[in-house]
Protein backbone atom coordinates (compact mmCIF):
# COMPACT_ATOMS: atom_id res chain seq x y z
CA UNK A 1 0.00 0.00 0.00
CA UNK A 2 1.12 3.43 -1.23
CA UNK A 3 2.28 5.83 1.67
CA UNK A 4 1.21 9.53 1.24
CA UNK A 5 2.61 12.53 2.76
CA UNK A 6 0.37 15.22 3.02
CA UNK A 7 0.69 19.06 4.26
CA UNK A 8 -0.76 19.74 7.36
CA UNK A 9 -0.69 23.39 7.67
CA UNK A 10 -0.06 26.32 5.48
CA UNK A 11 3.37 27.75 4.84
CA UNK A 12 3.92 30.87 5.68
CA UNK A 13 7.17 31.34 3.46
CA UNK A 14 6.74 33.90 0.73
CA UNK A 15 8.25 32.04 -1.97
CA UNK A 16 7.72 32.87 -5.91
CA UNK A 17 4.65 31.17 -7.53
CA UNK A 18 7.18 30.50 -10.79
CA UNK A 19 7.98 27.16 -10.23
CA UNK A 20 6.86 24.70 -12.32
CA UNK A 21 3.99 22.59 -11.25
CA UNK A 22 5.83 19.75 -12.55
CA UNK A 23 9.05 19.92 -10.63
CA UNK A 24 9.07 18.19 -7.15
CA UNK A 25 7.19 19.85 -4.08
CA UNK A 26 9.71 18.19 -1.85
CA UNK A 27 13.38 17.22 -1.64
CA UNK A 28 15.47 15.25 0.64
CA UNK A 29 18.12 17.15 2.08
CA UNK A 30 21.24 16.15 4.74
CA UNK A 31 21.45 17.96 7.33
CA UNK A 32 24.83 18.99 9.82
CA UNK A 33 23.85 16.42 12.78
CA UNK A 34 23.76 13.74 10.74
CA UNK A 35 20.34 13.09 9.50
CA UNK A 36 17.84 13.48 6.52
CA UNK A 37 14.50 15.41 5.79
CA UNK A 38 12.01 15.41 3.26
CA UNK A 39 11.84 19.49 2.66
CA UNK A 40 9.10 21.43 0.41
CA UNK A 41 10.53 23.04 -2.37
CA UNK A 42 7.76 25.46 -2.80
CA UNK A 43 5.06 26.94 -0.93
CA UNK A 44 1.99 24.27 -0.77
CA UNK A 45 -1.73 24.62 0.14
CA UNK A 46 -2.90 22.73 3.45
CA UNK A 47 -4.35 19.43 2.72
CA UNK A 48 -2.49 18.79 -0.67
CA UNK A 49 -0.77 15.14 -1.52
CA UNK A 50 2.80 15.94 -2.18
CA UNK A 51 3.94 12.55 -3.20
CA UNK A 52 3.19 8.84 -2.38
CA UNK A 53 5.52 6.58 -1.48
CA UNK A 54 5.68 3.10 -2.73
CA UNK A 55 6.29 2.02 0.64
CA UNK A 56 6.66 3.56 4.12
CA UNK A 57 9.66 5.07 4.91
CA UNK A 58 9.08 4.71 8.80
CA UNK A 59 7.50 2.65 10.68
CA UNK A 60 7.20 3.47 15.11
CA UNK A 61 5.51 1.14 17.08
CA UNK A 62 3.45 3.70 19.76
CA UNK A 63 5.49 2.79 23.38
CA UNK A 64 2.93 0.54 24.66
CA UNK A 65 3.75 -1.81 22.11
CA UNK A 66 7.73 -1.53 22.27
CA UNK A 67 7.78 -4.41 24.74
CA UNK A 68 5.29 -6.57 22.81
CA UNK A 69 7.06 -6.24 18.80
CA UNK A 70 10.50 -7.24 17.80
CA UNK A 71 12.51 -4.40 16.97
CA UNK A 72 14.13 -6.04 14.16
CA UNK A 73 11.83 -7.34 12.02
CA UNK A 74 8.35 -6.42 14.04
CA UNK A 75 6.74 -10.04 14.77
CA UNK A 76 4.39 -9.22 17.37
CA UNK A 77 4.52 -11.84 20.52
CA UNK A 78 6.70 -12.05 23.67
CA UNK A 79 10.27 -10.74 22.76
CA UNK A 80 12.61 -10.66 24.89
CA UNK A 81 14.61 -7.42 25.99
CA UNK A 82 17.71 -6.69 24.85
CA UNK A 83 20.93 -8.24 26.39
CA UNK A 84 23.04 -5.05 25.85
CA UNK A 85 20.45 -1.77 26.70
CA UNK A 86 17.77 -3.98 27.74
CA UNK A 87 15.34 -1.37 26.35
CA UNK A 88 15.02 -3.01 22.88
CA UNK A 89 13.15 -6.52 22.48
CA UNK A 90 14.11 -8.60 20.35
CA UNK A 91 11.90 -12.94 19.18
CA UNK A 92 15.29 -14.29 18.78
CA UNK A 93 18.63 -13.72 19.06
CA UNK A 94 19.05 -13.85 14.58
CA UNK A 95 16.78 -10.58 15.08
CA UNK A 96 18.92 -9.09 17.72
CA UNK A 97 22.16 -9.77 15.71
CA UNK A 98 20.44 -8.23 12.38
CA UNK A 99 19.75 -5.38 14.31
CA UNK A 100 22.85 -4.51 15.71
CA UNK A 101 24.13 -4.78 12.22
CA UNK A 102 21.42 -2.67 10.41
Amino acid sequence: MPTTTTTTSSSSSSSSSSSSSSSPAIQIRAHPSRHRALHATRALPAGQTIHVFPSPLLLLPTRAHLSSLCAHCLRPGHPRACSRCHAAYYCNDACQRAAWTA
